[in-house]
């Protein structure tokens, strides 16, 4: 039953992704969104990335982005993602 529940809610968190990514029209509004719900820690990681010694990390980061404007569903999955933290911590919260 949990099971089937967590499948509902996974099911409505990607439909609801999708439908967010499909306002945007560039890779960079997306990115400005993702950043001010992320409380600003995409563009900390970003920073962060670049500053590694291994530039490969961030190469790799900035190809994904990349690859999601062209697939919005890479788009959808990371704001799925972003959603289930929050209702991980609600849940860690109230429970």
């Amino acid at each position: 039953m949990e099971n089937n529940i967590h499948s509902i809610q996974l099911r409505r968190a990607r439909n609801h992704a999708e439908a967010i990514v499909s306002r945007f029209d560039s890779l960079n509004h997306f990115i400005d969104w993702a950043n001010r719900e992320t409380g600003g820690r995409l563009y900390q990681l970003t920073a962060l990335m670049r500053q590694r010694e291994d530039e490969d990390g961030w190469w790799v980061f900035k190809a994904w982005l990349r690859s999601a404007e062209r697939e919005k569903h890479l788009a959808a999955t990371c704001i799925l993602a972003l959603s289930l933290t929050r209702i991980q911590r609600k849940s860690l919260n109230h429970g």
